[in-house]
């Protein structure tokens, strides 16, 4: 008589195991991407829902009566919960030049968090890159969340933009 073999199901453990080594080499991908070649994914909040899915897996994937490093990481979880929700105000503007070749991205920051700054970037694919120069205001004024702001196509790489910095008007030039 043969014995029939059960395979069992994959415990809980092990599943949050797994989600939470292929979320973490995706964040350190995704990071890497971004301090190295000055490339961020499209959406503001990719990098901190795959955090916040890091740490959950992490809580998940303890097992036994490890009950401090369980409250260490409820802390964690619940302050990059509270940073997200303070800092999630900022918005994201997208300005397509006239033949639809190039795409600028403006990403206006927190008023909480970051006194009024914004960061250019030139749309590639599902990433953005990272332009230089910035957008500066004072006071933590948002010159894109209040429509106070002229944007010119000069040609499909070049960019005249004319915003209130909270004292005054200010222009610049973009180059994509």
């Amino acid at each position: 008589m043969k014995l029939v073999e059960v395979k069992s199901r994959p415990s809980r453990h092990r599943i949050a195991a797994v989600v939470f080594w292929c979320a973490l080499v995706l964040l350190i991908v995704l990071m890497g991407l971004q301090l190295l070649g000055g490339l961020t994914i499209v959406g503001r909040w990719t990098l901190p829902l795959i955090n916040f899915v890091v740490l959950l897996a992490a809580f998940l994937a303890l097992r036994g009566k490890r009950f401090w490093l369980r409250a260490l990481l409820i802390l964690v979880l619940l302050g990059n919960l509270a940073f997200f929700l303070v800092s999630n105000d900022g918005a994201e503007y997208r300005f397509i030049s006239p033949q639809g070749s190039n795409t600028l991205v403006i990403r206006e920051k927190s008023a909480l968090v970051s006194s009024g700054q914004a960061e250019l970037y030139r749309k590639e694919g599902i990433f953005l890159r990272r332009l230089e120069g910035n957008i500066s205001a004072f006071d933590s004024y948002q010159p894109f969340a209040q429509g106070q702001y002229h944007l010119e196509w000069v040609d499909e790489e070049t960019v005249l933009l004319a915003y209130y910095n909270g004292h005054g008007y200010q222009q610049m030039e973009i180059n994509l």
